[in-house]
């Protein structure tokens, strides 16, 4: 990334600092946008993660003063998550004159909630997420790639058919939007006995099929990237995703990536052979209730069989290069810096 803009130094970030996926977008924002400031709010995982010399601590029973001091001096506020703290933080940047913005996830995003009507501009990372605000009235979107810092990930070539297929369950939940039960499943279903499958979740899973083709790791890793340097084909058929940030990583190391014919996962690839087909759940996302344009689509165990199994038996090189290229191409960092300044400023 060539130099640094000093107007930025009266940009701050608002988000978490640890190696979640809300924290790793923080540090990418920072990153492109450097040497803008960071206020820092809690998360169960910062434990390690010092604050810098461009951070300050935002504690959530902080003060209007803390507030204030930390907005002292700021011209643009970009709010990367969505808590009471941070609303707290916007309603007192906007007093001041701030421009704000704010990342919007599409299954999240609340049209009723007066916060939203604050933000000078909603920033959307894929045509999804842009087409489901718009369609509650809400014309001040734009339209960001979510920035990912390739040279920080490590780089995979693999060629050949897939012997080890990976897949991230995070932490599990009981709705499994990322549809591991359902990827253990198809696996098993896999008729090709030289294969193996990885399995990695934060917390235990309900239960795990017997199977010797299938290794499971519970807990967090030391350092998230090494969930990109195992394997030749990563499997995410997740049901829903916002941004879909491992799948966008996943890509940028080079890894052939299996994933939902469903947006926004198909906006990042678009060849029907990487592709799950998905059928409507009978049961939706839990915060339908109150966000009713969440809903989940559910990968057909039979196509992601298929796909494994096709994987196996085919040279997955030609997806690992396009992988690349694409990353290296939609996330070049001075191009990325200009197009959210220029948004955003």
């Amino acid at each position: 990334m060539t130099g640094s803009n000093p107007s930025l130094e009266t940009w701050a970030v608002v988000g978490i600092k640890d190696d979640t996926g809300p924290g790793r977008v923080s540090v990418n924002v920072m990153q492109l946008l450097f040497p803008a400031r960071q206020l820092v709010t809690a998360s169960y995982r910062m434990e390690g993660y010092p604050l810098g010399e461009r951070d300050w601590w935002i504690p959530n029973d902080a003060g209007d003063e803390r507030i204030q001091q930390a907005l002292s001096g700021l011209e643009v506020l970009i709010v990367l998550d969505d808590q009471a703290i941070h609303h707290r933080i916007v309603r007192a940047a906007k007093d001041r004159g701030i421009r704000v913005h704010s990342l919007a996830l599409w299954e999240w995003f609340l049209p009723h909630d007066p916060i939203w009507k604050l933000y000078n501009k909603i920033i959307c990372t894929n045509r999804f997420c842009q087409s489901v605000i718009r369609k509650f009235g809400f014309d001040n979107t734009i339209l960001l790639a979510l920035p990912i810092d390739v040279t920080r990930l490590p780089e995979r070539v693999i060629s050949g058919p897939a012997k080890t297929f990976v897949h991230n369950a995070g932490k599990f939940e009981a709705e499994d939007r990322k549809s591991t039960l359902l990827t253990i499943e198809a696996f098993h279903q896999v008729r090709n006995q030289d294969v193996s499958f990885i399995v990695r979740s934060q917390i235990p899973l309900p239960h795990c099929i017997e199977d010797p083709r299938i290794r499971y790791f519970i807990g967090n890793l030391a350092d998230y990237r090494d969930l990109y340097r195992e394997g030749e084909v990563f499997v995410q058929a997740s049901k829903a995703e916002g941004n879909g940030l491992s799948i966008l990583e996943a890509m940028a190391c080079g890894l052939p990536v299996l994933t939902t014919n469903y947006p926004p996962m198909n906006e990042y690839t678009s060849d029907s052979r990487m592709l799950v087909r998905t059928r409507w759940g009978k049961k939706p996302a839990w915060q339908t209730r109150y966000i009713p344009q969440a809903h989940l689509k559910i990968p057909r165990i039979d196509s992601l069989v298929r796909r494994m199994e096709w994987c196996a038996k085919n040279d997955v090189a030609p997806f690992s290069r396009r992988n690349r290229k694409w990353a290296l191409q939609n996330f070049d960092p001075d191009r990325l810096r200009t197009q959210w300044i220029q948004a955003l400023g």
